[in-house]
């Protein structure tokens, strides 16, 4: 993941999953959206923040809360965007 201000970057966070047969991409596309906002959580003075994610399945499942595979990372993510 990695976090730009004004088109410069600024930081960037990375986290092995492990192998292909272990996890899945849509693991790694909500993974992202928690490091997105770990990284958003470190810079100062950020009135708002915009989360790009290409994954329309990523973006569909963090709008509800039903079982689906890697259900504990959007716990995780929606958790973290609360408290920040």
């Amino acid at each position: 993941m990695v976090l730009y201000r004004d088109g410069t970057e600024q930081g960037t966070l990375r986290k092995h999953l492990g192998s292909e047969e272990q996890h899945t991409v849509f693991k790694a596309e909500v993974l992202n959206l928690s490091l997105a906002v770990e990284l958003i959580k470190i810079e100062r003075h950020i009135q708002s923040a915009v989360i790009g994610a290409v994954s329309q399945a990523t973006i569909m499942a963090t709008r509800h809360t039903r079982g689906t595979p890697g259900q504990y990372l959007l716990s995780s993510f929606h958790k973290k965007m609360e408290a920040m």
